[in-house]
C-alpha cells in the first residue's frame, strides 16, 4: 500500500480563499522544536510541524534526530506523519506513517489508511497487514495531540479528556486528567501551563500545555514505575506561513 501525494496547486484557486480556509481552522500552521532527553541525558532534537498539504488537506509531522555526539554511537531517526482533513473543529485522519531507522536498517515501519466511507482502517506493520472496524472520531498516534489542544481550548473549566486512538493495530483510549496551572521554564521562555496526565500501565505521561501558544505542549515527560525516562522541552516555536 502506497500513498501518492499530489503537490499543493495553489494557483488553481485564489490565494485569498486559501488563506481564508487556513485561518478558519482551530489550529494554525506552526513549527515547534524541542530538546529531547532520555534519563536526563540530552539525546537530540524533536521537531513538530503542522502545515497545509493541498486544498482541504493538512499534514502533521514529528521528526526526532539524535545530536552529533549520540550519532557517533547510534544514528537513529524517527519520522511520523499524519495526513488529515478538518471537519469543523475535529480532525479526520486520512493516512498515517511511522518509520524508525538506524543507518540503513529499518527498526519500525507502520502505516495506516483510514477509509471513512467503509468505516475501516487498513494497518500495515512491517510486512503484515490487518483490517479493523473504524470507530467514529478515531484518531491516529499523532493527531490526538492536535485534538488535545483543541479540547483544552474548548473548555471553560478544565475537565478530563478522552480520545480513541489507533495505536499500531489496536484502538486504545487515551485519557488525560488536568492539573493546576503553573509556571514552567523552557529554552523558549517561561510559560503559564497546565499539566495533563495520562496513566497507561506502568507508565505515566504528563503534558504541560500553554494557553499563550494556543495550548501547544511546552513540556512532555514520561516516567515508568515512578522514574522519569523521557522529557521533551520546547526550545523554539514559530507560526509558519503557507507552504
Amino acid at each position: 500500500m502506497k500513498l501518492f501525494l499530489r503537490p499543493c496547486l495553489w494557483w488553481m484557486f485564489p490565494l485569498s480563499l486559501c488563506m481564508a480556509e487556513i485561518h478558519a481552522q482551530p489550529v494554525q500552521p506552526f513549527e515547534a522544536r524541542y530538546v529531547v532527553s532520555y534519563s536526563g541525558i540530552n539525546m537530540g532534537e524533536g521537531i513538530m510541524r503542522l502545515k497545509v498539504d493541498g486544498p482541504g488537506r493538512w499534514v502533521y509531522q514529528s521528526t526526532t534526530k539524535p545530536n552529533a555526539l549520540v550519532r557517533i554511537v547510534r544514528s537513529d531517526d524517527a519520522v511520523e506523519r499524519s495526513w488529515f482533513e478538518w471537519v469543523g473543529n475535529s480532525v479526520k485522519p486520512i493516512h498515517y506513517q511511522f518509520r524508525h531507522t538506524s543507518g540503513d536498517k529499518t527498526l519500525e515501519d507502520v502505516e495506516s489508511h483510514f477509509d471513512w466511507e467503509q468505516n475501516q482502517v487498513t494497518v500495515r506493520i512491517a510486512e503484515e497487514t490487518t483490517k479493523l472496524d473504524l470507530p467514529q472520531g478515531a484518531l491516529d498516534r499523532l493527531t490526538w495531540n492536535l485534538m488535545l489542544m483543541i479540547g483544552i481550548k474548548a473548555q471553560s473549566i478544565p475537565a478530563p479528556l478522552t480520545f480513541t486512538v489507533l495505536d499500531e493495530d489496536a484502538f486504545k483510549r487515551y485519557s488525560f486528567e488536568p492539573g493546576e496551572m503553573e509556571v514552567v521554564e523552557t529554552s523558549a521562555g517561561d510559560y503559564q501551563a497546565r499539566p495533563w496526565t495520562r496513566h497507561h500501565g506502568s507508565r505515566t505521561t504528563v503534558i504541560w500545555c500553554a494557553p499563550e501558544l494556543n495550548q501547544l505542549p511546552v513540556i512532555v515527560a514520561q516516567s515508568r514505575k515512578g522514574s522519569e525516562n523521557f522529557r521533551m522541552i520546547l526550545k523554539e516555536y514559530k507560526p509558519t506561513a503557507m507552504q
